[in-house]
């Protein structure tokens, strides 16, 4: 029911806790919940957590709990979390909590990379030659990497901080990463 609604488009509020495990189809985790282009979701935490792993991952591939081709919004207290269970991927592949390729609006929560493989972001906003824009409002973003990866792979690729807490430990919190493509 939830990937549908992602998928389809929804204004939904948590009424529960959330616990999913990512399944591994040939090693590797692959996408959770799709948000398709054309389609807005709009999550209110609601003082709920959504809380997901993988299950053990043994090949190289990108993993997402949520992607967004089209619009999100997360309004709320509460948090959404991912931890990587299996081999460490290195530079191989990423493992985000949300990447977005279309429009994100966070205006409150936790969204939070666990870790558990190199290349973890709470947020990839990586446009895939697209568009990506991100802005962020309230809320707090940590991952044991890198919070926010902003993939320079398109032209319409915006990252705005209005508020919050973006929080990197030793790392950096905002990384502008090239793609070694010019635009």
């Amino acid at each position: 029911e939830l990937k549908a609604a992602f998928a389809n488009g929804v204004n939904a509020q948590l009424v529960a806790d959330i616990e999913v495990e990512i399944p591994v189809v040939s090693g590797k985790a692959g996408n959770f919940l799709t948000i398709k282009k054309g389609a807005t979701v709009k999550l209110d935490l609601n003082g709920f957590n959504i809380t997901a792993k993988t299950a053990e991952i043994t090949a190289n591939g990108n993993t997402n709990l949520i992607i967004n081709h089209g619009t999100f919004e997360l309004n709320g207290e509460g948090k959404i979390s991912l931890k990587h269970v299996g081999i460490n991927m290195g530079w191989n592949a990423l493992s985000a909590v949300i990447t977005n390729c279309g429009t994100a609006v966070i205006n409150g929560g936790e969204i939070v990379h666990l870790g558990g493989t190199d290349m973890n972001y709470a947020i990839d906003n990586n446009s895939n030659g697209v568009v990506a824009e991100l802005e962020i409002n309230e809320g707090y973003i940590t991952s044991t990497y890198r919070p926010i990866r902003m993939f320079v792979n398109g032209r319409n690729i915006t990252v705005n901080i209005n508020g919050g807490t973006v929080e990197a430990g030793n790392n950096c919190a905002l990384w502008l990463q090239h793609s070694n493509t010019v635009y």
